[in-house]
């Protein structure tokens, strides 16, 4: 007996200590909630809004609405919802019928976590009953990002975006298709810019595009979809992107011909490389280039797919780069997936693009 007293005392000590550093070590801002499944929204076909319903004694019965019964005790329901915030409360008749109801008493102030933190249920008969509306009855929205500069898809809702100076872009917009209708306001926030651009949605998305990306599209994206529900008009912002522009000057198409503006650029001619020190042509004693790596330097230029790469012979051997590559072919950029190293050539590649810039 004396062992298994000793074992018992050990193991509530064991336990309680578990207890107090898991409570010591929660993350900042955590707390044990009191938040459970017994409140439920019904009848409109929305978790945020609806009738509400009430578990107890493992019984569900709707609530009948008490004269304590306010927006206070209809936001800790939300709360409890994990729907945000109350945004109205109305009285549903049901007469000449008369429900088996909980009537609900208060001591609610509005900051609990749940109903039965600061109130209590009693069985009643009631002809009416509550229901309550929270203000995240919507769908927080996707955003997504695509460029011409790179053949990825815009999938999921994404963080980060790069795209090409010069090259044209698009954010997209989108929610579940819970509600018909609606718009949605793209939110841009950077140095150089503070605005708001806004389209009425369209299959329950909404694109903007941009023609060509400069510094002063550097910045954060981020998407908000408003539309009327239930006779009020709600809006819910959805994730950000952070949206970087990168200068393609480091891949360069030598046609011969002297240009002004960066706007005006060689779709095919010598390639150039800069290494961030020097800049020199490529050598075309390259077992591994082809025209997929031709493909990559005409994408990250904005001058379309590759139409055909070659080596031209040169007279005698200059300084060149040789090209190495990791490259899959399809990359938005050639020094991305490549490394040049110096060497003394007398071929360099030649690169043809479909496209024209400039």
């Amino acid at each position: 007996m004396r062992v298994q007293s000793w074992v018992f005392m050990w193991s509530s000590l064991v336990f309680y200590c578990v207890l107090m550093l898991s409570w010591a070590l929660r993350p900042a801002g955590a707390h044990f909630s009191t938040v459970s499944n017994d409140v439920r929204l019904v009848g409109k076909g929305n978790r945020c809004a609806g009738e509400l319903r009430f578990k107890h004694e493992a019984e569900w019965r709707q609530l009948s609405k008490q004269r304590t019964w306010s927006l206070k005790e209809a936001g800790v329901a939300c709360r409890q919802l994990d729907c945000g915030s109350a945004v109205s409360v109305t009285t549903v008749r049901h007469r000449p019928k008369v429900l088996h109801v909980w009537n609900f008493y208060s001591d609610c102030d509005g900051s609990e976590r749940a109903l039965l933190d600061c109130g209590t249920v009693k069985k009643g008969l009631s002809d009416f009953t509550t229901e309550v509306i929270c203000s995240d009855v919507l769908p927080a929205p996707d955003i997504s990002f695509y460029t011409d500069g790179s053949e990825t898809s815009p999938t999921g809702n994404q963080t980060q975006g790069v795209v090409w100076k010069g090259h044209s872009f698009t954010i997209i917009c989108s929610v579940e298709p819970r509600h018909s209708g609606g718009t949605f306001t793209l939110r841009i926030t950077g140095a150089h810019q503070h605005r708001s651009l806004t389209q009425a949605a369209s299959n329950h998305s909404a694109s903007f595009w941009f023609r060509a990306a400069n510094q002063t599209h550097e910045g954060t994206y981020s998407c908000v979809y408003h539309n009327t529900v239930f006779s009020n008009i709600f809006s819910s912002e959805g994730g950000r992107l952070s949206l970087t522009v990168k200068d393609d000057s480091d891949v360069i198409l030598d046609d011969g011909v002297l240009r002004a503006g960066e706007d005006s650029v060689a779709c095919a001619g010598k390639l150039l490389i800069n290494n961030g020190n020097e800049t020199k042509p490529v050598s075309g004693k390259s077992t591994v280039w082809d025209l997929n790596h031709a493909g990559i330097v005409c994408r990250q230029l904005g001058c379309g797919p590759a139409v055909s790469t070659e080596a031209l012979n040169l007279p005698n051997k200059t300084p060149m780069w040789r090209f190495f590559s990791d490259c899959f072919g399809f990359e938005s950029a050639l020094m991305e997936c490549g490394a040049v190293n110096p060497r003394l050539s007398s071929s360099v590649i030649q690169v043809n693009c479909a496209g024209r810039r400039g």
